[in-house]
C-alpha cells in the first residue's frame, strides 16, 4: 500500500515568477519502484524557505526507475520571505538539506520553455544540520481496521493562531470520508480502498514555530477470517524471488492459484487491472493499478476472483456463464509484464495518462495479425492502446473498443 518518507534525488532546481507570484520547485532522479505521490512540503523555518521532498512508497521490490517532479507554491514577495535568494531542500540522501539557488524568471507569461534544470542555479551546497528546523518524532500509533469500514483519528487543535495541524496519506490506499472539529479535537474519518498495510502521517507546528512534533500512524487494513492471502495461496504456485511475486503476472499466478485449489482444470481467460475504487483521476505509472479482476474458464463455467490489496483476494465466484471468442492465456506466453507494456507506449511518444489495462487474447482467424495476448490501456483521450505480451508490438485504436485493426500476415 503506502509509506511515507523522504525522497531521493539526483537534481533539484527552483524558479520563481514575480508576475505570477510562484516559487516552483523541481526535482529528477532515480527512486525505488512503487514510489509514487512524491510532495515537497514546507517546513516551518525562520531562517528562510526550507522544503522536505517527500513521496509514498510500497509495496517493497527491487529495481528504480527515473522520476520528475515540479510543485508551485504561491509567494507574494520572496525578497522578503527569502533575502538570500535560495531555498534549502531535504531529501533522503541529503538529510541535513541542500541550498538551492531560485533562477528569477520574466514577467512575461512565456516561461513554460525554461528547462530549469541548465544553469548554476542547480548546484547545491550541503547546509549545517544545526540551521534545519528541530522535528521530533512522536511514539508510533498501530491501528487495526477492517477494510471498507471507517475507522477516526483524532488530534488536538493548536492553542493559537500561529499552531497547526496537517495529516498526509496515500490517496491509493485511504480516502477521507470526513473532516471537522469535536470539542478540542481534530477529527478524521478515513475508510480503506485496499488491504494491507498503510500509513497516516500528522505533523503538528508549535505555537512558538520551528518545532514540529511528528506522529506516525501505522493503519494495517485487513479482511476478516480471510485465509486466501499470499502465505497460504502460495501452495502449488511457482515460487521465485520476492519482486517477481509481485509484479503483474506474478499478481495473476497467485489469483489462479486459489481458484485452482477448487478447480484444478481452471485456465485464464482475461485479468484486468484498475485503479483503487475511489481514486478519481487516471495515472502514467501502470503499478497504481493494484486492484486486479481474473476471468477463469473452469469446467462448469467461469470463475472471477478479485483482489483487496497487492496479492490479496476475496474467495472466487463461481458462475455458469460461458465466455466464447477468448482464447485461454498461459502465463508462460507472457515475455511482456505491465511496466515493460507501458514503457513501449511511452516509447511510441504517447505520454497520456491510462485508467486501466487488460490481459487478453481474442479469438481470431488463422493468419490474421496480432495473434497472440496483449494488453488493453484504456486512456485518458478514450482511446484504447494495445501492446503484444510477447511481441511488445504497439496499436492505437482511436476510435475506442477494445478491437484490433483486422488485417493478414504475410511474413
Amino acid at each position: 500500500m503506502g509509506f511515507l518518507g523522504l525522497a531521493p534525488a539526483d537534481e533539484l532546481a527552483a524558479t520563481y515568477a514575480p508576475g505570477e507570484q510562484t516559487l516552483t520547485l523541481y526535482a529528477r532522479g532515480q527512486a525505488p519502484n512503487f514510489t509514487y505521490g512524491f510532495d515537497f512540503k514546507r517546513l516551518t523555518w525562520l531562517g528562510g524557505l526550507k522544503f522536505e521532498l517527500l513521496a509514498w512508497s510500497g509495496p517493497h521490490a527491487s529495481g528504480s526507475r527515473e522520476y520528475q517532479h515540479s510543485q508551485k507554491f504561491d509567494i507574494v514577495n520572496l525578497k522578503v520571505v527569502d533575502p538570500d535568494g535560495s531555498v534549502d531542500i531535504v531529501t533522503s540522501n541529503h538529510p541535513y538539506g541542500q541550498s538551492i539557488s531560485v533562477r528569477w524568471l520574466g514577467f512575461e507569461p512565456n516561461n513554460a520553455a525554461v528547462d530549469p534544470f541548465v544553469g548554476s542555479f542547480s548546484k547545491a551546497t550541503k547546509r549545517a544540520a544545526s540551521d534545519s528546523p528541530q522535528i521530533l518524532d512522536a511514539d508510533v500509533v498501530t491501528m487495526n481496521v477492517l477494510f471498507k469500514k471507517p475507522f477516526t483519528i483524532k488530534e488536538s487543535t493548536p492553542s493559537s493562531t500561529t499552531g497547526s495541524v496537517q495529516e498526509q496519506h496515500s490517496p491509493f490506499a485511504l480516502t477521507i470520508e470526513n473532516a471537522g472539529i469535536e470539542f478540542d479535537s481534530l477529527v478524521w474519518t478515513f475508510n480503506s480502498l485496499e488491504t494491507g498495510q498503510t500509513q497516516v502521517v500528522v505533523n503538528i507546528t508549535s505555537d512558538f514555530g520551528g518545532i514540529v512534533i511528528r506522529k506516525v500512524y501505522n493503519i494495517n487494513v485487513f479482511v476478516l477470517e480471510n485465509s486466501l492471502i499470499a502465505g497460504d495461496a502460495l501452495s502449488g504456485i511457482a515460487k521465485g524471488p520476492l519482486h517477481a511475486i509481485l509484479d503483474f503476472a506474478g499478481r495473476v499466478n497467485i489469483a489462479l492459484g486459489i481458484v485452482r485449489r477448487t478447480t484444478p482444470e481452471a485456465q485464464l481467460l482475461s485479468a484486468k487491472a484498475t485503479l483503487p475504487h475511489g481514486v478519481p483521476y487516471p495515472v502514467t505509472d501502470p503499478l497504481r493499478l493494484s486492484q486486479l479482476l481474473c476471468v477463469v474458464r473452469t469446467d462448469a463455467g467461469i470463475a472471477k476472483i478479485c483482489s483487496t490489496g497487492w496479492g490479496e483476494f476475496e474467495p472466487p465466484v463461481f458462475l455458469p456463464d460461458k465466455i466464447v471468442g477468448m482464447e485461454v492465456i498461459s502465463l508462460d506466453q507472457i515475455e511482456v509484464d505491465i511496466v515493460p507494456a507501458a514503457e513501449a507506449i511511452r516509447a511510441t511518444g504517447n505520454k497520456l495518462a491510462f485508467w486501466n489495462t487488460v490481459l487478453e487474447h481474442p479469438l481470431i482467424a488463422p493468419g490474421e495479425l496480432h495473434d497472440e495476448p496483449h494488453y488493453a490501456f484504456d486512456m485518458v483521450d478514450g482511446s484504447v492502446v494495445f501492446v503484444g505480451a510477447k511481441s511488445k508490438e504497439v496499436v492505437v485504436n482511436r476510435t475506442g473498443g477494445r478491437m484490433l485493426p483486422s488485417g493478414t500476415n504475410t511474413s
